[in-house]
């Protein structure tokens, strides 16, 4: 069996790790929206050289240290549940990362997590991630449609292109979350990640 998670939301608490950045960075929920509006994936590093033309050297570089410090100790914003059960998982079934956002954001949070030594393959990508899996072929993932292949999100819709390309082997698991929170009606009912191990 593959599984295939999303990081944001899913495995990392992002709500928390986000509010935390907000008081390291001395700044609040509306530059954040700055990105979103220009529908540009967030970047720490864009967002201190945002914030460097109003602050002083001094207050520059201690923001960049601290924020430097902050993303080495992310494994702390990881859900509890979440090192116990890709090390179970790891044991007997294929473990796929693919994180959608800034590429270099989203590979930098990653670099410093434990986790991804849990991973066959982890892929950034600011494309959709049904366009990566379009792409993907035995040689990057071992992936293949005849496999049974669980996908860990907590974005329904994103979910459901990435079953398309995927096949009927694909199956969604949906994470309780910000994102799936309205979502009460849906044909997939939204879980917590303990849960996925029930399934095996």
């Amino acid at each position: 069996m593959t599984f295939i998670f999303d990081l944001d939301y899913t495995l990392l608490d992002t709500t928390q790790y986000k509010k935390d950045l907000i008081e390291i960075l001395g700044t609040t929920e509306e530059d954040f929206a700055y990105f979103k509006k220009r529908k540009i994936n967030y970047n720490v590093e864009k967002h201190l050289e945002l914030l460097s033309r109003y602050d002083t050297r001094e207050i520059f570089f201690k923001k960049n240290a601290e924020v430097i410090n902050f993303l080495k100790k992310i494994d702390n914003y990881l859900f509890p549940e979440v090192k116990n059960i890709l090390k179970k998982l790891s044991r007997d079934h294929k473990l796929i990362l693919i994180t959608y956002g800034d590429k270099d954001y989203q590979e930098l949070k990653i670099k410093n997590l434990e986790i991804k030594k849990y991973f066959k393959k982890i892929i950034a990508t600011d494309q959709d991630k049904s366009k990566i899996l379009e792409k993907c072929n035995p040689a990057w993932s071992g992936l293949k449609k005849e496999d049974k292949i669980i996908i860990v999100n907590d974005k329904l819709d994103e979910s459901l292109t990435m079953q398309e390309v995927l096949g009927k082997n694909a199956e969604i698991f949906l994470i309780r979350g910000p994102y799936s929170k309205d979502l009460k009606k849906a044909k997939h009912p939204t879980r917590k990640l303990k849960e996925l191990l029930e399934i095996l």
